[in-house]
């Protein structure tokens, strides 16, 4: 989760300054490219405060969240390229209750359909990395919290 509770609502909400500049940005070490990855609470406002947080890449270039999904690599010194696919996790997480969306949840289909979809980003983007001889390939997503109300 980038932003707790329900995501930012747009590329000037607040939260830029006060939940990710002000906290983070202050120390040297952690003023480099950020590649952040969505978590159920980014999806709490709904599809437009997720692409906030896609949009806002164009905004700051520290910020470098290229898609939903997407990967970057990196040549090792002495040899080879590893590669790291982010992902959006959340989209394998079944949430019919009020996990991902705070309007109300989403339905069991659509649920099936992006974890479908999702699936198929997937084993793309690893067919991806294969085909350029990556040495070291990581996947990086967020552990989705999957609530059921019983």
């Amino acid at each position: 989760d980038n932003f707790y509770t329900d995501g930012v609502s747009s590329t000037s909400d607040a939260m830029w300054e006060t939940h990710w500049k002000q906290v983070y940005l202050g120390y040297s070490n952690l003023n480099v490219p950020w590649y952040p990855v969505f978590g159920n609470h980014d999806y709490g406002g709904g599809d437009s405060y997720v692409q906030a947080q896609l949009d806002y890449a164009k905004v700051d270039s520290r910020w470098q969240m290229n898609g939903k999904n997407y990967s970057q690599y990196y040549s090792i010194p002495d040899g080879g390229t590893v590669a790291i696919i982010y992902i959006d996790s959340t989209t394998l997480a079944p949430s019919a209750n009020k996990c991902c969306n705070s309007k109300g949840g989403i339905s069991e289909e659509v649920q099936m359909q992006r974890i479908n979809s999702q699936l198929k980003n997937i084993e793309k983007m690893l067919k991806e990395a294969v085909a350029k001889d990556a040495t070291w390939i990581f996947i990086a997503g967020v552990c989705t919290c999957i609530l059921y109300n019983i």
